[in-house]
């Protein structure tokens, strides 16, 4: 784990290729998008996810953070003319949110890159509001025809107890993509 998705491939991450297999508006049930709701993702990278769903939900704020300045600068790019998304620069292991402030976290792609999970769960727990959800969208250990080396790929079951251990409740697991798979969790 620990290795960071390399910007020179920015453009694969909103690739019109990834509709057919991770259409962003599957994971819309997981989340409560009503008006003045706040949605944040971690690990935003060049917005595939974030920016489809902001533009389907005017009326919620859409958060984005990421490590690299290289992935952000993309997703601003690419964010321009929508008001109701900000996108800015974290640390691994700190968010730059205010507490209890958040109705939802996505963190799609990017866990099997943390160097500390745990330590990054907790700061999604600390960010989400009382009944606010995480959502972790990650490859499946299994040989699929892209993505992230095997050896890097996070087992369900990690994800799974990883959420637990922090102290979500409601843990579990959605079949809503091929190659990956959907884990929630809730702050309680």
């Amino acid at each position: 784990m620990g290795r960071k998705f390399n910007p020179e491939y920015a453009h694969v991450l909103h690739s019109t290729s990834r509709w057919w297999y991770e259409p962003p508006e599957r994971l819309v049930f997981l989340f409560d998008m009503g008006r003045g709701k706040r949605i944040l993702e971690v690990g935003v990278g060049t917005g595939y996810f974030l920016l489809h769903l902001a533009r389907m939900y005017p009326e919620v704020e859409f958060i984005g953070t990421d490590v690299q300045e290289e992935m952000l600068e993309v997703a601003k790019e690419r964010a321009e003319g929508l008001r109701n998304v900000r996108l800015l620069k974290n640390d691994e292991d700190r968010l730059p949110i205010e507490g209890n402030g958040i109705d939802g976290v996505l963190l799609a792609h990017s866990f099997h890159e943390l160097d500390r999970p745990n330590t990054l769960l907790k700061e999604v727990m600390r960010v989400l509001r009382p009944g606010g959800k995480v959502v972790v969208v990650d490859w499946k250990p299994v040989p699929t025809p892209f993505g992230p080396p095997l050896s890097e790929r996070v087992p369900v079951e990690e994800v799974l107890n990883s959420l637990e251990r922090v102290g979500f409740a409601n843990v579990r697991e959605y079949d809503l993509y091929p190659y990956h798979y959907v884990v929630t969790g809730a702050k309680t």
